[in-house]
């Protein structure tokens, strides 16, 4: 090949990865845009579900109202969670934000009140340790969902994720 054939490659080449990278770019945009407002949305949703829980949880509370559209007395949005896993949240503050309602993967625990999901913003990494620890000594498996997981088709944003081992 000659030289102006050999410029020619190189100025196609670098034209190529100039247009790979504008695409790149701009996929990264559209990503980030998404990301945000599903974080928006979910923690506008986790402060919604948290009042409700410790309006429940005072001294003479009835309980959180039943998801919309769900049968069930007052407390059916924790009713028939594992006790271990409130529990686990009581013991160490957190800020449960599903139980048995909203969307989940197929084959969720959550469905059969087998997992909990807890807010993780403020968490310190000493305390994030705290919490695999005790999660282990309890027999529970502690999930970080703060970034989605690989190949995971729902996700309402930054979390934890908290299930039995049975």
């Amino acid at each position: 090949m000659s030289d102006a054939g050999w410029a020619a490659l190189a100025s196609m080449v670098t034209a190529i990865c100039s247009l790979l990278a504008a695409i790149y770019a701009r996929q990264a945009k559209e990503q980030s845009r998404e990301n945000k407002a599903a974080i928006d949305e979910h923690e506008d949703a986790s402060a919604e579900r948290g009042r409700i829980l410790r309006a429940s949880l005072a001294p003479g509370g009835e309980g959180p109202p039943a998801p919309e559209g769900a049968p069930g007395a007052p407390g059916a949005v924790l009713d028939g969670v594992d006790g271990r896993l409130l529990s686990f949240a009581h013991r160490n503050g957190l800020h449960i934000t599903s139980g048995r309602e909203g969307r989940h993967n197929i084959g969720s625990k959550h469905y059969s009140g087998k997992a909990i999901d807890f807010r993780t913003r403020g968490l310190s990494e000493e305390f994030w340790q705290h919490l695999e620890r005790d999660a282990l000594e309890h027999g529970l498996k502690l999930r970080d969902e703060r970034l989605r997981p690989h190949g995971q088709k729902v996700w309402g944003g930054p979390h934890a994720h908290l299930e039995t081992l049975d």
